[in-house]
């Protein structure tokens, strides 16, 4: 049984590559290779069709519809994991290695109770852990 399974697999696998590579054979004229016309001109893909009168009609071009702009605000996050009871210094926001950082966020889901400038957390202190990446609220810094 084992024998016949092996072999009718190796038959399926010799008709889909005769298929393919027939496939491959019959399909010349992809239209990447210049043609010959009737009065003996040669066209390069990607010209235009030649009209009666013997002018080039133009090539179709897709036009790509564009967003309209999002306004953005800038937000304060934190660009290090912020414990419990760290008191966030000038050195963590203006330093080689910044505690807190802005991004730009779209004004119809910025945080109404955010920051928008790291300046304004100089001398908190955190209330609650703050990961990495989280917006910086108002309600998780102590004065």
């Amino acid at each position: 049984m084992r024998g016949r399974v092996i072999l009718l697999v190796v038959l399926v696998l010799v008709v889909v590559a005769v298929v393919v590579g027939a496939l491959l054979l019959a399909g010349g004229g992809n239209g990447d290779e210049p043609e010959t016309t009737d009065n003996g001109t040669v066209t390069e893909p990607g010209e235009g069709e030649t009209g009666q009168e013997g002018e080039t009609e133009p090539v179709p071009t897709e036009v790509v519809a564009t967003l309209p702009p999002i306004e953005v605000v800038p937000v304060v996050v934190a660009v290090q994991d912020l414990p419990r009871g760290f008191r966030l210094t000038e050195e963590f926001i203006q330093g080689p290695s910044p505690a807190v950082g802005v991004v730009f966020w779209p004004v119809e889901s910025a945080p109404p109770d955010g920051y928008d400038n790291p300046e304004l957390l100089s001398g908190l202190v955190v209330r609650s852990d703050i990961p990495r990446g989280r917006r910086c609220f108002r309600r998780r810094w102590w004065t």
